[in-house]
């Protein structure tokens, strides 16, 4: 009876019998485990909680579960159910909508291996408000921005999403609770995806190794770039951030930016025209005027415009010059700043008649 956690895996299980007998044996039970059984009708589920009053823990994967027109059962029945881990049980998104029963007390759904792909396109039925950690690997989910809507619906802070089909995240709304999220193998491909991150505010942490995007940029410019865009994070690809590698990682993103558009407009450092690479960043490299409020412009264009201007004012120089003997008569001419002592000889003796 003090029995907290059981395992019956690979026991080729088809029924959990007696209900009643199974609250006076195991009336403590919180973790159950029932890997690769025979159960095949999500009824299980209800029996199970219903059977079990301490049961908090329940892992179903492995298990072929039929096709249900509907769980007949109040959410109550659930409400002590926190964890539900239900890995390859052929569940697509219609049958995980007729679960919402089970699912909305739920703190952690781990549901990989699915075909939990086909989100609507508009505000998911599907409410999970108490849902914290979402595992979909191997879903073949394609669609972010689909996924995105539901998860709107939810409190995830731990989303998984490893060995699916996405190719871009779109520029999203935030989801405010999000904080950790897994993209690797995916089909990641185009560097934009690290400033769509950029829209979740909260979020500390990304993985994204294994994508197509590793085959055209190098890693540590991406390891650089993920840091300057997305202001948050504490860690990429489970490698910790350091406040020295985001300023670095800053000063690098900013000249970045800059070299990218001196390329593209075939300008260069010296003469271009800074409102043009605003308008650039605005699009390609959002964050860029804000680095350059922090650190300053490395090509600041005013600055070297002046330096030229003085330049060109001390080409010459004015000599006015006198005679000892006679303070009256004065001669004025403008010289070359290269101009040498014999140069200046030479025109005195002209102008005053007298030898070098």
């Amino acid at each position: 009876s003090s029995l907290s956690s059981l395992a019956l895996d690979s026991q080729r299980i088809s029924s959990i019998g007696d209900l009643g007998s199974l609250i006076e044996i195991l009336p403590n039970l919180i973790d159950l485990s029932l890997v690769r059984n025979l159960f095949c009708d999500w009824s299980i589920v209800s029996d199970i909680c219903k059977a079990l009053p301490a049961i908090q823990y329940l892992n179903l994967s492995n298990n072929r579960m039929r096709p249900i027109d509907a769980l007949n059962e109040s959410a109550n029945v659930f409400e002590r159910l926190k964890t539900l881990v239900v890995v390859d049980t052929n569940l697509d998104f219609n049958e995980l909508t007729k679960l919402q029963p089970i699912l909305v007390g739920l703190d952690q759904l781990i549901a990989s291996n699915n075909q939990i792909k086909d989100f609507p396109m508009n505000e998911s039925s599907l409410l999970l408000p108490n849902l914290k950690t979402l595992d979909l690997d191997i879903n073949g989910i394609s669609n972010f921005k689909g996924l995105w809507l539901f998860l709107k619906g939810t409190s995830v802070s731990k989303l998984s999403l490893s060995g699916n089909q996405i190719a871009t995240i779109g520029e999203l709304d935030n989801l405010p609770h999000l904080k950790s999220i897994n993209l690797e193998e995916n089909l990641l491909n185009d560097v934009e995806f690290i400033w769509h991150l950029s829209s979740f505010k909260s979020l500390e942490s990304v993985r994204f190794l294994r994508n197509p995007i590793f085959t055209k940029l190098k890693r540590d410019y991406l390891w650089l770039r993920t840091i300057a865009e997305n202001q948050n994070l504490t860690s990429i690809n489970g490698s910790l951030i350091n406040k020295h590698e985001r300023k670095d990682a800053e000063i690098f993103y900013l000249r970045k930016a800059f070299d990218d558009f001196f390329t593209e407009t075939k300008s260069n450092d010296f003469d271009y025209d800074f409102s043009a690479f605003l308008t650039y960043c605005s699009t390609k490299h959002k964050r860029v005027p804000h680095f350059i409020e922090i650190y300053g412009n490395p090509f600041e264009i005013v600055a070297k415009k002046m330096v030229k201007e003085v330049k060109l004012k001390t080409n010459n120089i004015k000599l006015i010059i006198s005679s000892e003997t006679d303070l009256t008569k004065t001669f004025t001419k403008k010289f070359p700043s290269t101009a040498s002592i014999s140069m200046l000889k030479n025109v005195i003796s002209k102008v005053w008649g007298v030898s070098k």
